[in-house]
C-alpha cells in the first residue's frame, strides 16, 4: 500500500480536510467539511482546485438573480446571463428604449450608466453651451490640451512630457478660457506662456506674435550689448541692422565676444552692400 500525503487539517478555500476516506478503486479520497457546514468526500488530486462544496456557485447565481429590476443610471436590469468566459453580463433596457447586454462589473463601478446615449447628449450639450466648436479660439483651446495630455501629439515631448499642464479652470471649461483670454488680436497672434516652465493659466498666458514668441522661447538667450539688454540674439541683430544668421555665427560658432561679433557682422554687411552698389 502506497504512502499518502497527510492533508488532515489543511484548508482549500472554504474546505478543510478532516480525515482519509475509503479508497475508490485506485483513487484516494478525503472527507472534508465546508465552512457552510456541508460534509463531502473529495478526490485528493482535485482538492487544490476546489473552493467550496458548491455553495459559492449557488450564491453567485442568487447574486445575479437579485440584480433583476435594479437601476443603474438610465439602465434597468431585465435579466442576466454569462459570457463565454463565465462573467456575468446583464440584459438592460435604457430610458431611450434601447436594449443592451452590459458587464455587471461596469454597472456596479458606475462606468456604464446608459446604452451610450448619455455620452452623446453630453457632447451635444457641451457644443451647444458655447457654440464655438469650429472657431479658431476653440481650436487653440483644444490644441493646448492635446499638447499637454496626448502622448500621440507631435509636440507632446515639449509640453506634456516636460510637465506643462493646463490649469483645472481652463481644462474643464472652454468658456472660462475664452473669458480670461478673449479673442486673438490678429490672425498672427497665438497663445504664449510668459514663463516657459510654467503651465497654461491666466497669469502666465498672453496673445503673442511669432516674433514675440521667438524672443520668449526656452532656447533664447538674453544678450547685453553697449549697456543695453536684448531678449534674444535676433532682437539685437535687428537693432544693429545686421543679419541674425551672420551675428549668430560670429558669436556662437566663432566664439567672438559680443562686441566683436557685432562689429564683424556690421563689417560684412557693409562690405556686401558696397559690392552691390553700381
Amino acid at each position: 500500500m502506497g504512502k499518502h500525503i497527510n492533508l488532515a487539517g489543511q484548508r482549500f478555500g472554504l474546505l478543510v480536510a478532516v480525515s482519509l476516506a475509503p479508497k475508490r478503486g485506485t483513487r484516494t479520497y478525503w472527507s472534508c467539511r465546508c465552512d457552510c457546514g456541508a460534509e463531502l468526500e473529495i478526490e485528493a488530486g482535485t482538492l487544490k482546485g476546489q473552493k467550496s462544496c458548491g455553495c459559492q456557485r449557488g450564491l453567485a447565481r442568487r447574486d445575479l438573480i437579485e440584480e433583476t429590476g435594479k437601476r443603474y443610471g438610465r439602465l434597468v436590469v431585465l435579466s442576466n446571463e454569462r459570457d463565454e468566459a463565465g462573467k456575468p453580463r446583464l440584459l438592460c433596457r435604457c430610458e431611450c428604449g434601447k436594449v443592451k447586454r452590459i458587464a455587471l462589473s461596469s454597472l456596479r463601478k458606475g462606468v456604464t450608466q446608459s446604452c451610450g446615449c448619455l455620452s452623446v447628449e453630453m457632447a451635444v450639450e457641451r457644443t451647444r453651451t458655447h457654440g464655438q466648436t469650429r472657431t479658431r479660439l476653440y481650436n487653440v483651446w483644444n490644441g493646448m490640451i492635446n499638447r499637454c495630455e496626448n502622448p500621440n501629439e507631435p509636440k507632446y515631448a515639449r509640453y506634456g512630457q516636460r510637465g506643462i499642464k493646463v490649469c483645472p479652470a481652463w481644462r474643464n471649461s472652454f468658456e472660462a478660457f475664452a473669458q480670461d483670454m478673449g479673442e486673438p488680436p490678429s490672425p498672427k497672434h497665438s497663445i504664449d506662456r510668459v514663463n516657459n516652465d510654467g503651465g497654461y493659466e491666466s497669469d502666465n498666458c498672453r496673445w503673442a506674435t511669432p516674433l514675440e514668441q521667438g524672443n520668449n522661447r526656452e532656447v533664447c538667450r538674453k544678450v547685453e550689448y553697449e549697456g543695453g539688454a536684448y531678449p534674444s540674439m535676433s532682437s539685437l541683430a535687428r537693432a544693429v541692422g545686421v543679419g541674425y544668421k551672420c551675428l549668430y555665427q560670429m558669436y556662437n560658432a566663432r566664439k567672438l565676444p559680443i562686441d566683436q561679433a557685432v562689429a564683424r557682422a556690421v563689417e560684412l554687411r557693409d562690405k556686401k552692400a558696397g559690392k552691390a552698389m553700381p
